[in-house]
């Protein structure tokens, strides 16, 4: 629901005097279409105001939770413990049946003004949490690598092994410092606006998502722009790599 408006905030870097405010105005405007049609039923079917859905009471409370190892807050870290703990604070034993049953609205409009309060009382501690599910987001989790006892034989073994090989190395310690050598060789290479277009998503879920419980799944988007900034260093060592040794054979040759 954010996006749009983050989006419009970088137009100024990647869009030339005299298109910018157009085309933040479209940004925005189309998205308010867009989501318009979702908060107009919502209001008309429930009779409140909501943007797109319910939830965000329940992810800011249990991303709370995730990072309150001492349960200081006394928060639920689960869906299951949150609506029993609902359940017996309410004297409700039908809240403890479902997440978004009876009284939904309320129910998540005061889960997020506890969730506020947590925040407010503990900004300090909170900004920490923020930064440290950022943090979290560059992991990549490990693929499960393609299985290869079908094919022992014949002809698709080698492009198993080339594809498992491949697969082995899509973790963390290998693509990291890939992403972060593209970071600066695009910075160095002044490559200001094709930076801001690649790094647009990532830190808009960095600064937005990190608010609220995240699960890897929820952040999938992000490795596909830190991927093409990998590739860059990769294109660039290619690059190093044939330069060097191709000069060499060139000089033997002759």
């Amino acid at each position: 629901m954010l996006l749009a408006p983050f989006l419009a905030l970088l137009l100024p870097i990647v869009v030339r005097r005299g298109l910018r405010l157009k085309m933040a105005l479209a940004f925005i405007g189309g998205a308010c279409l867009t989501i318009g049609s979702l908060t107009t039923r919502n209001a008309v079917v429930f009779g409140h105001f909501i943007p797109v859905s319910l939830g965000a009471g329940q992810t800011l409370l249990e991303g709370i939770a995730d990072y309150d190892e001492t349960r200081r807050f006394g928060v639920p870290d689960t869906d299951l413990e949150l609506i029993k703990q609902e359940a017996e604070a309410y004297q409700r034993p039908d809240y403890a049946l479902t997440l978004f049953g009876p009284d939904a609205i309320k129910r998540d409009r005061v889960r997020l003004a506890r969730g506020f309060a947590i925040v407010r009382d503990h900004p300090f501690w909170f900004f920490t949490v923020m930064i440290r599910r950022a943090g979290s987001m560059w992991r990549l989790e490990r693929a499960p690598l393609m299985s290869t006892s079908n094919t022992s034989e014949g002809w698709t073994r080698p492009a198993a092994l080339v594809v498992g090989g491949i697969q082995r190395l899509f973790i963390t310690a290998v693509v990291l410092p890939l992403v972060v050598a593209g970071l600066i060789l695009l910075a160095l290479g002044g490559q200001g606006r094709l930076l801001a277009i690649l790094l647009a998503i990532p830190v808009y879920y960095f600064c937005m998502q990190s608010v609220l419980h995240t699960e890897y799944r929820y952040v999938l988007a992000i490795h596909y722009f830190l991927f093409v900034i990998a590739a860059v260093a990769i294109y660039r060592i290619g690059c190093w790599i044939r330069q060097r040794f191709g000069g060499r054979r060139a000089l033997g040759n002759s």
